[in-house]
């Protein structure tokens, strides 16, 4: 379709910020696993809520942004350990 349109190459710019929903310390837990630990209430306002931010996460889990090699150009101190609000 963009090579019709004579539009073959549009510039991408990319932005970490701008990634899929962080869930913080219930990254990596699966739905059971959290609704045993905290009960099935907290855990549909923490999936479904739009300013209510997750839990946040250790800095040494393995899931934080700090231990990903994709945000390594990212200030450590600029990476959040949960959603930001």
């Amino acid at each position: 379709m963009l090579n019709v349109l004579g539009e073959s190459y549009i510039p991408v710019n990319k932005l970490w910020r701008l990634n899929e929903r962080f869930y913080g310390g219930l990254t990596g837990k699966n739905k059971k696993e959290m609704i045993a630990e905290v009960g099935e209430e907290q855990v549909h306002i923490w999936r479904r809520s739009a300013d209510v931010a997750p839990p946040k996460m250790s800095r040494d889990n393995k899931w934080h942004p700090r231990n990903d090699a994709r945000y390594a150009h990212i200030p450590a101190d600029a990476l959040p350990d949960t959603e930001v609000k």
